[in-house]
């Protein structure tokens, strides 16, 4: 099972956003056995999910398992491990109790680790502990981030973050920044060249080495306030908005060498 954080320390850049549809997409597109842990306590993935009929929401929740550990008793080709007000006092326990949260979370997951292909973290928009035992059960991370001042002054902070999680976590693979709702005005439009040309090496990149994107599109906003991957819908609009952004997703899959699942067929005779 590999695992993959959706993180960024501040809130409202769309990383709940990511985090459904890149889920979508590994369900559907590619066939995987998907695991979705919600950790932000506003739970907006797990409505999205939820409210999409595709996947199952199991009866435990994630600041459960990370206060108290346990089992997730249920099995299901997409399982979501859903948001509860827990998550918010989390950090009030203070940072003596991070190693036994992780342990807790760790052995959590580990004992699931063969029913699942990804484990989807969708984490909170502060580097508090939720965050932290994310990263540190994670093998990627990949933060969205908006093309404004105050999001581009963030990112060395971002990074050093990353860099203190992996001190923890060695096999913790940044994978890079993700320009979201992103506008063609010249505002945006310089604030991307200034990105690239500051933080170019930690952009996401697809497989022609160009860094990816995402736009600001209403149809994304509007498959998420109605619970459904962002190719379904109105079909001329959705396949248009899909093409745009299918590469963000395929560099994502690329980067974690995720691969397509064979489905087995049986035919039965009659």
């Amino acid at each position: 099972m590999k695992k993959i954080s959706i993180m960024n320390q501040k809130g409202g850049v769309g990383k709940s956003m990511v985090a459904s549809q890149f889920a979508f997409y590994c369900a559907l597109k590619l066939n995987l056995r998907v695991l979705f842990v919600d950790l932000d306590q506003q739970g907006n993935s797990t409505k999205v999910l939820r409210s999409s009929g595709l996947a199952k929401q199991s009866a435990k929740t994630a600041g459960q398992l990370i206060y108290n550990g346990g089992t997730i008793p249920e099995k299901d080709e997409f399982l979501i491990v859903g948001a509860d007000p827990l998550l918010a006092h989390l950090e009030s326990e203070g940072k003596a109790s991070y190693n036994k949260f992780i342990k807790n979370f760790y052995l959590t997951l580990n004992e699931i680790k063969e029913n699942y292909d990804i484990c989807i973290f969708d984490t909170s928009p502060t580097p508090d502990v939720r965050a932290v035992c994310a990263l540190a059960l994670s093998d990627y991370a990949i933060s969205p981030i908006e093309l404004n001042q105050e999001a581009l002054d963030g990112v060395q902070a971002l990074y050093k973050d990353i860099e203190k999680v992996q001190a923890i976590n060695p096999e913790l693979n940044f994978l890079g920044l993700l320009p979201n709702r992103v506008v063609s005005n010249p505002f945006q439009k310089e604030n991307l060249r200034d990105l690239v040309l500051a933080y170019g090496k930690i952009l996401l990149k697809g497989s022609d080495g160009k860094a990816v994107c995402i736009p600001s599109r209403s149809a994304i906003s509007e498959a998420q306030a109605q619970g459904r991957p962002v190719w379904t819908g109105d079909k001329s609009t959705a396949e248009k908005v899909w093409r745009e952004i299918r590469r963000v997703f395929e560099a994502l899959a690329q980067a974690m060498r995720l691969e397509s699942r064979a489905v087995e067929i049986i035919i039965k005779e009659e």
